[in-house]
């Protein structure tokens, strides 16, 4: 699960119990790692929690099947990237990628506003010689 505040990743961590391990901008390295490879390699860690930008870059999670984003960001290539992270080589399982997004709710205009935005972008690429 990825999102952007660490009050939101927190409450998560605590809900979630000793089946997950917390990944955010203020983990370590050596904790960091430390997460990653529990989450890889040890069959009772069921859930990834990590912060967006922080498993944006350098990270492999080819133990997943499915992301699952609880808060949005406003840049389309940041949430590609995170997303990235599962889609690697060695990832043996198709990937599930969820957005979580209620109803009338701020999220709601952001995932509108990213559908938009990678719209532009894709046009933008197709246009590429």
């Amino acid at each position: 699960m990825l999102a952007h505040h660490r009050a939101v990743l927190n409450e998560l961590h605590q809900g979630l119990g000793k089946e997950v391990v917390l990944v955010t901008g203020e983990t370590p390295e050596a904790n960091r790692a430390a997460a990653i490879e529990r989450f890889q390699t040890e069959p009772m860690t069921r859930f990834f929690l990590g912060s967006i930008r922080a498993m944006g870059i350098g990270v492999t999670l080819t133990a997943a099947s499915r992301v699952i984003f609880v808060e949005q960001d406003w840049t389309p290539a940041i949430l590609r990237q995170a997303e990235d992270r599962l889609h690697r080589i060695g990832t043996l399982d198709n990937v599930l990628v969820q957005h979580l997004v209620l109803a009338g709710s701020l999220d709601a205009v952001m995932a509108r506003t990213l559908i938009a935005k990678q719209a532009v972008v894709s046009q933008v690429l197709e246009l590429q010689p």
